[in-house]
């Protein structure tokens, strides 16, 4: 199976924190998820680095950040 794949089961768990909490809707989840796995890196890297997210949100944002950096 693709090593991103396998990320996204990780990322999946956090980002249903950021859709419960109507941050991001399903449809934005599901737009980051698949640029990633496509290989499109840039969506998911330009959301972790926005510096208008909600204090609520940081260490959700750390744990992408160390998903998407893991090798």
């Amino acid at each position: 199976m693709n090593k991103r794949r396998l990320k996204v089961l990780k990322m999946t768990r956090i980002f249903q924190f950021f859709t419960q909490t109507r941050f991001l809707s399903p449809s934005e989840v599901s737009y980051f998820i698949s640029e990633y796995v496509s290989g499109n890196d840039v969506p998911i890297n330009t959301l972790v680095s926005r510096s208008d997210i909600p204090m609520i949100y940081w260490q959700s944002i750390e744990r992408l950040k160390e998903i998407i950096n893991e090798d």
